[in-house]
């Protein structure tokens, strides 16, 4: 009898153990005995000691996750259009931008009114993730529940692109746990975080619409080695990488690229006694096979640019005629209409003085895609002589030389906003505009491209003149090819990886990697 109720003790001690231990592989997030548990179709990492918050978030796995928790007014498709999220309607005129939303519910079942877009744009302009975006916002209003009143500091007809900013309900953001720890905000997203930071849990009452994977689990992941270990050792089912150094991630799945805003030029010094000729220029980027760094630079991750716009955004289509192939005979056309007739013995011009055209090409030696670039470069102007010695620094040097002005070509990248101003890259005193220098008369001035008002434009004062509402969009790029202040290369390309366990075909943009996530589905 007491062997008995020994026996029957030790049993529910084994039975309450093995509880607690199942109970326990639930909260370890490692990506193993959790999908074992939940079997999870999709699970994605993220960083449990950075915030949640999309305005404080800092890492690259917390904001993807932010992109599932929150909506934003508007998001930005593969065409850099925007799609209406939570707004209904947005009108921009002149300086007045004026947003009407949905009648659209928070996930505590509160209503969203245009008070929590004016607190979440308020928090968005002192965001470091969402300030550059919205730094021509001068001030904010609410008109009435559903309508808010944007006044911008000059026009902007393309200021809607800049709305994708997520949304938060007004004053979550100062939520905290009983222990003093601050809590995600309030959203009305198409996931939800459950209270263990385990999963997403698909939000029922989304306006959007119905999600078909119902719980996303969640493996925590808080730098780069237990990033990378997961991601390799497949238990991550989505993976974004904006592939700055050409380094892909390494997980096995369905590749995507995902276009960006993000143009690769050569930077030219307008002071320098060749460079200051737009001959030269022209001639330079004739010479250049975009084509060809798309391919064997990018391996293909990247769209050849035919002008100063991204040549997937729809509203440039027909401005822009820059060749994305060399053409060697308008080259050395170019270079004979300025005297540059003789080459020397290794086939290099000379000018009518006897000296060689020769520049040197600054780049970044920490990114190896651009050192490619420019060795691309190098070979590619050489076959219509002229010489480039590539110098390749450290990044530190690149950028002091570049703000001191002591260079001749440099290789740089920038990342537009998506209303594609180019004011910070053309005009004298810009943030990107090395070696832009005030504009002065040139030569062959009845040659200058005239824009509406028939008067000679220079790119900076065509950018000027469409924000003012004189000059037309045609206008900005046909005199910006002529001027050619920089010679654009490319667009880049990010790159996403997905499950071989997708069923549906994902669709990834600019504005959104998880752009139809609600269509996902998957084999189990």
């Amino acid at each position: 009898m007491k062997f008995a109720k020994i026996t029957a003790l030790l049993l529910a001690l084994c039975f309450l153990l093995c509880a607690c231990s199942s109970e326990d592989s639930g909260s370890t997030h490692d990506g193993g005995a959790e999908n074992d548990k939940y079997n999870y179709n999709m699970q994605l990492i993220y960083d449990e000691t950075d915030s949640l918050n999309p305005f404080l978030a800092e890492s690259k796995q917390n904001k993807e996750i932010c992109l599932l928790l929150y909506d934003p007014l508007v998001t930005i498709d593969n065409e850099f259009s925007p799609v209406y999220k939570i707004a209904e309607t947005i009108t921009v005129s002149g300086k007045n931008c004026t947003v009407r939303i949905k009648n659209i519910k928070f996930t505590d079942n509160t209503a969203l009114t245009a008070t929590d877009i004016v607190y979440s744009l308020e928090l968005a302009r002192n965001s470091a993730n969402y300030k550059a975006q919205l730094g021509n916002v001068a001030s904010v209003d609410v008109v009435n529940q559903y309508t808010v009143s944007i006044t911008l500091q000059k026009a902007d007809p393309y200021f809607a692109n800049l709305l994708d900013f997520p949304i938060i309900k007004t004053g979550s953001d100062t939520l905290k746990s009983i222990d003093n720890i601050a809590l995600p905000p309030v959203g009305c997203g198409r996931y939800i975080l459950d209270e263990k930071k385990a999963e997403l849990n698909a939000n029922g009452e989304y306006y959007g619409g119905e999600m078909k994977t119902k719980r996303i689990g969640l493996i925590n992941a808080p730098d780069a080695e237990s990033a990378e270990h997961y991601i390799s050792a497949g238990a991550v089912s989505v993976c974004y990488d904006d592939y700055g150094d050409n380094a892909l991630p390494r997980m096995s799945g369905i590749k995507q690229n995902v276009p960006l805003n993000n143009l690769v030029y050569v930077g030219v010094n307008m002071r320098n006694a060749f460079l200051r000729d737009k001959y030269l220029r022209y001639a330079i980027s004739s010479a250049i096979n975009r084509s060809d760094i798309v391919k064997d630079a990018y391996y293909d991750n990247a769209t050849a640019a035919n002008g100063p716009f991204n040549p997937l955004w729809k509203e440039a289509e027909g401005f822009q005629t820059i060749q994305i192939v060399n053409n060697r005979e308008i080259s050395i056309e170019n270079l004979e209409k300025i005297g540059y007739n003789s080459m020397d013995n290794e086939g290099y011009r000379l000018t009518s003085s006897g000296k060689r055209i020769s520049l040197s090409l600054l780049v970044n030696s920490d990114n190896s895609a651009r050192v490619a670039v420019g060795n691309a470069i190098v070979k590619q102007l050489a076959d219509v002589g002229i010489e480039i010695k590539l110098e390749a620094v450290p990044y530190d040097v690149y950028l002091s030389r570049l703000k001191s002005g002591s260079f001749e070509l440099y290789l740089a990248e920038v990342r537009l906003l998506n209303n594609m101003d180019l004011s910070s890259l053309v005009t004298p005193g810009g943030s990107m505009a090395f070696g832009i220098a005030q504009p002065t008369v040139t030569e062959n001035e009845d040659e200058q491209p005239t824009g509406s008002g028939g008067i000679n434009l220079t790119a900076s004062a065509a950018v000027s003149g469409f924000y003012s509402g004189q000059y037309t969009l045609g206008d900005v790029a046909t005199a910006f090819i002529s001027e050619m202040p920089i010679i654009p290369l490319c667009y880049r390309s990010g790159v996403i990886m997905l499950s071989h366990k997708l069923k549906t075909e994902a669709v990834c943009s600019a504005g959104d990697i998880f752009f139809n996530v609600s269509d996902y589905s998957f084999n189990n």
